[in-house]
């Protein structure tokens, strides 16, 4: 039901998503190669992101059913995920336009781990339908924002870019769910294994700015 729910969601942010991101400053090529600082940054970010939220992801409905409150609505989490969602697919691409994309990811990433921190400082039901909404605002816009992001800072073509950041962001899938359940294993509490996903996000909210941004303080 979530995956059907996922694919539904998915097909206004390619519809939405504008073809080019206009940016601040446009880029110079260079001839260094294709994989450039900046888009190694990036598809490091990206990884990140795929590490903290599939976390969140993984153990939500777990940790909804953890609270008594919270039982009888715990199959529809994830629907509260996916509706927060909607509204957003405009959202980040318009926002990436104002001010770039890769300050938007920053800002999505960083309200992202916000609500995945809210989740464990925030007791109850309170805390958990707060991440949830967060987390279904933030997390098709990165993705969509991230490949048109990723594809600018690259020199070579948009599939082997894409293909790139896919891989990091599975392999941050991967590693995700089998690191925080070690964790909740060994803590017995969701708490550890969520403050490393917000961390996680935090650095990837950081590493999503362009680092030519950083040149400004060289002059």
């Amino acid at each position: 039901g979530v995956a059907l729910l996922a694919l539904l969601l998915a097909i206004p942010v390619i519809v939405l998503t504008p073809d080019e991101m206009p940016r601040q400053k446009p880029k110079k090529k260079t001839e260094k190669g294709n994989f450039e600082f900046g888009f190694i940054t990036i598809t490091t970010a990206y990884g990140l992101f795929g590490f903290g939220y599939v976390i969140l992801g993984t153990f939500i409905s777990a940790m909804a059913r953890s609270i008594p409150e919270l039982i009888s609505t715990e199959p529809y989490v994830w629907l509260l995920v996916g509706l927060s969602g909607i509204p957003t697919v405009m959202f980040w691409p318009w926002l990436g336009q104002r001010i770039s994309g890769d300050f938007a990811l920053m800002i999505a990433c960083a309200v992202e781990a916000i609500g995945i921190y809210v989740a464990v400082v925030v007791p109850g039901q309170t805390g958990i339908l707060i991440a949830a909404v967060l987390l279904g605002a933030t997390f098709m816009g990165i993705t969509a924002l991230a490949l048109l992001e990723g594809q600018a800072r690259f020199n070579g073509t948009v599939i082997v870019s894409t293909a790139v950041l896919t891989s990091a962001f599975g392999v941050g899938q991967m590693v995700g769910p089998y690191l925080a359940g070690l964790i909740i294993d060994r803590t017995g509490s969701f708490a550890t294994a969520m403050i490393v996903s917000s961390g996680a996000l935090v650095v990837a909210a950081l590493l999503m700015l362009d680092p030519r941004r950083l040149a400004v303080f060289r002059h």
